[in-house]
Order: structure tokens, then C-alpha cells, then sequence
């Protein structure tokens, strides 16, 4: 593409990685590769990380998570869960215990494929009573534990917005519980608070960009 000899980045350095970036990637291998398809392709996505880390600043899941988290303990019955997330319009609870440990999370999903549904409420099929007395070596009873999902994917508040991204699109998760380092619940980060913080950055560069003497 012919230069356009003004100060300005070309259109792939202003929305992609640039070749500092590329640059810094490769010589994080520290080694001379004979560079195959698949080799290039996680190379170019850690070069498009790293640039967005750059870009996005010193922004963390801290920075936009909900602190006041709606929790639920194990041992709740699994009606519980159903009548928290359709009061407080939400549509995930992390499981924890008395000391707020983080020990499982439940969402919609697990309240419309795990348990059967009828007039009584809900109630384990025979499948998954069996599954779950084989796994644990008990009989389930009925409560939050026995639909939760567990072990539970956590990140921390120290986590990048950027390693957030990548890894949200990685495993496909809407929420995720934000922990410290004792295990404790910190707060819940969901894609819609990523999307908005990603829509607040851009919105402010772009002012900033406009503020900029020409």
C-alpha cells in the first residue's frame, strides 16, 4: 500500500497489532522457527493481544465488575436459585460457602437441563440422581450442589481486560466469578460488562483523538 506520506498510522496499525508488536511476540520464542500455518496464526493472535493490552491501558476485570454479587450456598434448595435470578433480573449465581469461598456457579442452564420441572417444583430425573450417587458415593438431595457446575472458571481482579477477552471467547462463558487469591468472591464479570467497558474505551479515545489540536 502506498504511503500516504502524512503522520498518520496505516488503517491495519490503527485497529490491528503493529510490527513492534509482532516483534515483541517473536522474541518471546527466543528461538528461529521454521514458522508452519498453524504456528503463524497463534503468533498473529498474541501479536493481536498484546496490542490490545496496549491499547486498552491498565483496565482490569476490578475495573468493571459488579461487587455486590448475588451469591447462593450449596446446600439451597433448587427452587432458591430459580426465584433469585428471576427477582434480581440476573441469570447466574456464584455458589459459595459461609466464608464466601467460591465453590461452584449456576445459571439458567443448569436450572433448564438439569432438573425436571413439575407442579411440586423442581426434582432430579433418575438419570441424574443415579449419576450423581456414582459419582459422590451419596444419594443427591435435591439442592443447588447437586446442579451446580464445579469446579468453577474464575479470574482474578488483577486480570487483564485484554486475557478477559480472549479468554471469554476461548470457553464461551457469559459470567464468571471474580475471585481473590484466598478463593473468596470478589464480584462477577459477565460479557455484557466487557462489551460496555469496550464500547466506554473506544468512545473516549475517539473524544480524545477529536480533542487533538490538527
Amino acid at each position: 500500500v502506498p504511503s500516504r506520506q502524512t503522520a498518520d498510522k496505516s488503517p491495519a496499525a490503527r485497529v490491528g497489532f503493529t510490527s513492534e508488536d509482532l516483534d515483541a511476540v517473536l522474541a518471546e520464542y527466543d528461538q528461529l522457527l521454521d514458522v508452519d500455518r498453524g504456528d503463524l496464526e497463534t503468533i498473529l493472535r498474541q501479536a493481536e493481544i498484546r496490542s490490545y493490552r496496549r491499547r486498552s491501558g491498565q483496565m482490569s476485570c476490578a475495573s468493571i465488575m459488579s461487587r455486590d454479587v448475588v451469591a447462593i450456598a450449596p446446600d439451597a434448595p433448587i427452587a432458591q436459585a430459580l426465584e433469585l435470578l428471576r427477582s434480581h433480573h440476573i441469570k447466574s449465581l456464584p455458589v459459595t460457602t459461609e466464608d464466601a469461598r467460591v465453590v461452584g456457579i449456576v445459571t439458567q442452564t443448569d436450572l433448564l437441563d438439569k432438573p425436571t420441572w413439575g407442579p411440586r417444583g423442581p426434582r432430579l430425573g433418575v438419570g441424574r440422581r443415579l449419576q450423581l450417587t456414582l459419582n459422590r458415593m451419596r444419594a443427591p438431595n435435591g439442592s443447588i450442589e447437586d446442579i451446580m457446575t464445579s469446579p468453577v472458571r474464575t479470574v482474578s481482579p488483577e486480570t487483564p481486560l485484554a486475557d478477559l477477552v480472549r479468554f471469554m471467547a476461548a470457553t464461551g462463558l457469559h459470567h464468571l466469578p471474580v475471585v481473590e487469591k484466598d478463593g473468596r468472591l470478589a464480584g462477577i464479570v459477565s460479557q455484557s460488562d466487557l462489551i460496555v467497558a469496550l464500547l466506554a474505551e473506544s468512545n473516549r479515545r475517539a473524544e480524545a483523538a477529536d480533542a487533538q489540536p490538527r
